[in-house]
């Protein structure tokens, strides 16, 4: 047998590995994209309401608000990347 076919192997077994990981990232960055905005439109919907919840102790300030928008709009934007 000659190397070529090792290295032809080696080759996909690293691109497998490499799929392998941007697959797994791609799931992560849905998780989380999925979760900050499910937060972010709790947070939404009961300043909308400007009713006590007992789910929300405490409203969250503009700068968690924003934070949370910004986090969305980054993993969105990593999601449509790796899909």
């Amino acid at each position: 047998m000659s190397g070529g076919g090792s290295a032809a192997n080696g080759y996909a077994l690293a691109r497998r590995a490499a799929t392998g990981r941007t697959e797994h990232q791609l799931g992560t960055a849905r998780a989380a994209t999925a979760e900050a905005k499910a937060r972010m439109e709790r947070i939404n919907d009961v300043m909308k309401r400007e009713v006590p919840d007992a789910a929300v102790t405490r409203l969250p300030s503009q700068e968690v608000i924003t934070k949370l928008r910004s986090q969305y709009l980054d993993l969105s934007t990593r999601e449509a990347i790796w899909s």
